[in-house]
């Protein structure tokens, strides 16, 4: 549950390399990554806003800003 929505369950490793963080600051809600194992990857993955899908992520995102989500 993200701000009163269900949302599909933010990753707690990675999968694969590529990546999609739900991004409040995209107009599409969304940001694509590659796991390089950085700071950024970790630091992402540890404020659970990593999905391995670009639709989780901006359902995520969404939710963050009271928008209703559609889930994937």
């Amino acid at each position: 549950m993200v701000n009163g929505f269900k949302v599909p369950k933010p990753l707690d490793k990675f999968q694969k390399d590529e990546y999609y963080v739900a991004d409040v600051t995209d107009e599409l809600f969304y940001s694509a990554c590659t796991n390089r194992g950085d700071k950024d990857d970790k630091s992402w993955l540890s404020r659970n806003i990593v999905h391995a899908t670009k639709e989780a992520a901006i359902a995520h995102a969404k939710a963050m800003l009271g928008i209703y989500p559609s889930i994937p």
